[in-house]
């Protein structure tokens, strides 16, 4: 997600701020936040990846154990 209008409004005020701009980029309330602003936020996909040691039968072969973690019904 990524927004075009970044319009300063209530959601800019903070109780401890000045009540007529943003408390972070201090841009008055009708105005765009300024680029550098915190409140100027989008949404990235980020993947992990993890690796874990797991115990498992000494025979099964790396198609068994994929098998158990994707597709099992087992736990």
């Amino acid at each position: 997600m990524k927004r075009k209008d970044w319009t300063v409004g209530d959601h800019s005020i903070r109780p401890a701020g000045p009540t007529d701009r943003c408390t972070y980029c201090n841009t008055p309330v009708g105005m765009q936040h300024s680029k550098e602003c915190v409140i100027r936020q989008r949404t990235v996909v980020v993947e992990v990846r993890t690796r874990m040691t797991i115990s498992v039968p000494e025979n099964w072969s790396p198609e068994n154990i994929e098998f158990h973690r994707n597709e099992s019904s087992l736990s």
